[in-house]
């Protein structure tokens, strides 16, 4: 493959917007590709790597074109930013629900160069693992590809596996640290696996990802079980890693004056000297701030 510093746009039709994408990108220092179709798009991936890419979240197939690009091993690391007609509560869950990383406006184009800058000069996209091994147990291939791109962002070797079994095996070694497993894996379930693994005599910590309505259901069933929580496997994936370094905390001293919780919203600020605002989206909040 011939890695490139280049920017793929996909969806984007309108002459101006592609035009003010190849600005941002040659500001950044790389250059730009446009790919009119989710098909011409994957085509040119077969032999190109690209820096980033941007879609428009309202052209046809804008989803199965991220999740296409997600199920890619070679470009499970490639940043994936959204062009939406507004930002809200509603876009930067969904983006990231697609295997995404960002949003902007696509009236503001712009916005895309300081967040090209670093990467068109700096081809690491791959932090070191230093959390040790995390194993997703999941028989959908979606959210094992969505589940692993957060995991190993945050610096965990990821492992899969299809069946409960293969994970309490894995668990055995001890740099395994984390297991995600979908709460209605194999034939009795993710809490059933965690009282397994518990029996005999595994720490590991698990997060256990369910369905909203039957969340109160696997609570129950799970109290008691230490380093073992249930938690919305509808929410963005970047919801189970704090669940997950929450459950790290387990046993430590919490020097916090206020707990921290999951609570996701869009954000704007303003960086020191600037005259617009940035906008972002925040996972968590507590009585100091965000």
């Amino acid at each position: 493959m011939k890695p490139t510093r280049t920017l793929l746009v996909v969806g984007v039709s309108e002459p101006q917007a592609i035009e003010n994408c190849a600005v941002s990108a040659r500001e950044a220092g790389g250059e730009m590709h446009a790919a009119e179709s989710v098909e011409d798009a994957m085509a040119w991936l077969e032999t190109n790597d690209p820096v980033a890419i941007a879609v428009d979240m309202m052209s046809e197939g804008a989803e199965s074109a991220c999740l296409g690009i997600r199920g890619v091993g070679r470009l499970a690391q490639v940043p994936i930013i959204g062009l939406a007609p507004e930002l809200n509560d509603l876009v930067f869950p969904e983006m990231y629900g697609w295997g995404g990383d960002d949003v902007i406006r696509t009236s503001t184009p712009l916005d895309l160069i300081p967040r090209l800058r670093g990467l068109v000069g700096d081809q690491s996209l791959h932090p070191p693992p230093g959390k040790g091994g995390a194993v997703v147990v999941d028989s959908d291939r979606r959210r094992r590809a969505l589940y692993a791109r957060v995991l190993r962002n945050a610096g965990y070797d990821v492992r899969f596996a299809v069946e409960p079994n293969e994970a309490e095996e894995t668990s055995l070694r001890e740099s395994v640290k984390l297991i995600i497993a979908d709460a209605e894996i194999g034939d009795d379930g993710g809490v059933e696996m965690a009282k397994r693994l518990r029996a005999g005599g595994s720490e590991v910590s698990v997060v256990i990802a369910s369905a909203p309505k039957k969340m109160a259901v696997y609570r129950a069933a799970a109290a008691g079980l230490s380093k073992v929580a249930v938690t919305d496997g509808f929410a963005p994936p970047e919801n189970l890693l704090f669940v997950a370094n929450e459950l790290s905390r387990s046993g430590a001293t919490d020097g916090r004056a206020s707990a921290r919780l999951l609570y996701g919203t869009v954000i704007a600020f303003r960086q020191a000297g600037r005259d617009q605002d940035a906008f972002g989206c925040t996972y968590n909040i507590s009585g100091g701030g965000l």
